[in-house]
């Protein structure tokens, strides 16, 4: 329980496990990079955020851990242990928390993850802890690990999900204290995401505006559970009463939005490979492109129409901010297969694979190979002459991205990734991180730290196709398209 409840031992068992933790300095002349997070050593202690050594005097350190921030989704492994024996299990994934920077869930999902559960086993396991507990970790999307926050040694907020989800762990302690122990209980429904809307959530709202549509329609997915009860709605009347209170008391203590300090990240996201109408198998509008790609947390899009730069030119005039770039580019159809150009100026008009690359070298662009195994055919010379592959295009097959990245690796090309979105909904399913803001072109070839992707559905491909035949005045080949359409759609739903 010690070990537990006190953040430094945890980190020196996790090391000595093995287990992955946040960068942490011992003293504060160590540091090498920022920002830092200030935790008190205890389990609720308190957490500020540090950008520079500049604010370091206006904290203290003293009875606290200063670790790296990780930037990243918040993971939880939950279990009921019996004398060192496992007895029950539960994950779970926050959806959305407060504060925004990294807090409470105010909405999880019920998650299964054998990684996960792995890592909070070997902890709990080597402490041969009895009773519950809560293992936090951190997926850092840098290099996709999980990294160890810390021990919860007691009954955590997020109880009611496990509840929900079909692990009932206070039901489970009680048996085990009345009878000595319980039959395991190790299955639970995956999927099953609970909220919790006052105040909790509607901080979240607040603090993050961008999240009005999940917040209201989450009312209204089954599959979300809560812990409103009209048939015992006082103990809601009160928590509205308290969530009043709760967001005044923030506004008159400074920033409601980032209690815990702001860390400034130095780190931008893009999606590298977006279409919009200018594309003939696309309707989407470029102001469009810009609002849907700031909702989901991207500070920039690659525009690359096919064979044109109109769209990007576009959506470069209408961006009216700073901190969000847009990057003029253009899919060019060539003898070999299709070829991107980046930070275009002027349109490409060759459509000779080696004329084309050098047209867009010679206004100072970047050249990406983009899904490589799908409509190319190959050869040394254009893989020796492009800047970078696309390992991932959320519209290509798990087997063509796979092959993608080996050939990247093989040629010792820069990997990036793309949606190709020609739908709103598919803008943010490719993404490219890269580690710096100061020279996006030259950062995009050395600087790349990970890759996210998530999978476009396949009947988006068909309806694409539909549009084209649409806007290309080709009819007759729109019956014909409708069937695979349906098909896909059906499979898919």
């Amino acid at each position: 329980m010690k070990i537990a409840s006190d953040k430094y031992r945890t980190m020196e068992l996790a090391k000595k496990l093995g287990i992955k933790i946040p960068k942490t300095f011992d003293e504060n002349e160590t540091i090498g990079n920022f920002p830092v997070v200030i935790k008190g050593l205890k389990e609720s202690g308190r957490i500020r955020y540090v950008n520079s050594f500049k604010e370091l005097p206006k904290f203290k350190t003293d009875d606290s851990i200063v670790q790296e921030y990780i930037p990243g989704e918040g993971y939880g492994f939950f279990a009921l242990f019996n004398k060192g024996g496992v007895r029950a299990t539960f994950m779970h994934k926050r959806v959305r928390e407060y504060p925004i920077t990294g807090g409470l869930s105010t909405v999880a999902e019920s998650i299964y993850d054998p990684k996960l559960k792995v890592l909070g086993l070997k902890l709990l396991e080597s402490l041969n802890w009895h009773g519950v507990a809560m293992v936090e970790f951190k997926k850092d999307f840098r290099d996709g690990e999980f990294k160890l926050m810390e021990i919860n040694p007691k009954f955590w907020g997020s109880l009611d999900l496990a509840i929900a989800s079909g692990v009932d762990f206070p039901y489970l302690a009680v048996k085990m204290a009345e009878d000595g122990d319980v039959e395991p209980v190790f299955e639970y429904k995956t999927g099953i995401k609970f909220r919790w809307p006052f105040p909790d959530d509607l901080l979240h709202l607040l603090a993050n505006p961008a999240s009005a549509k999940p917040f209201f329609t989450d009312f209204f997915d089954r599959n979300t559970k809560h812990n409103i009860w009209l048939s015992d709605i006082k103990p809601n009347l009160f928590q509205v009463r308290e969530a009043s209170l709760t967001i005044i008391s923030c506004i008159k203590n400074g920033n409601p939005k980032y209690p815990h300090g702001k860390p400034e990240l130095n780190f931008m996201i893009f999606d590298l490979h977006i279409h919009s109408k200018y594309s003939f198998d696309s309707i989407l509008e470029p102001k469009k492109i810009i609002k849907v790609a700031k909702k989901r947390g991207l500070d920039g899009v690659a525009i690359t129409d096919h064979n044109t730069i109109k769209g990007g030119l576009e959506a470069k005039k209408i961006n009216g901010d700073p901190n969000f770039l847009v990057i003029v580019g253009s899919e060019i159809s060539t003898e070999i297969g299709d070829i991107i150009g980046l930070f275009l100026n002027e349109e490409i008009k060759s459509r000779n694979s080696m004329e084309v690359i050098k047209e867009i070298k010679e206004q100072g662009g970047l050249v990406v190979l983009p899904h490589p195994y799908r409509g190319h055919k190959l050869n040394e010379e254009l893989i020796e002459k492009i800047d970078a592959i696309e390992v991932f295009n959320a519209r290509s097959s798990k087997i063509e991205n796979e092959k993608s990245a080996k050939l990247a690796e093989r040629y010792g090309k820069p990997a990036v990734a793309g949606s190709d979105a020609h739908f709103s909904s598919e803008i943010g399913s490719g993404k490219t991180i890269i580690s710096s803001k100061k020279e996006v072109k030259k950062d995009v070839l050395n600087e790349i730290i990970r890759l996210e992707r998530y999978q476009s559905p396949s009947y988006l491909q068909s309806l694409s196709q539909i549009i084209k035949s649409i806007k290309m005045e080709e009819y007759r080949k729109i019956p014909i398209q409708v069937i695979p359409f349906v098909t896909k759609l059906i499979r898919q739903r």
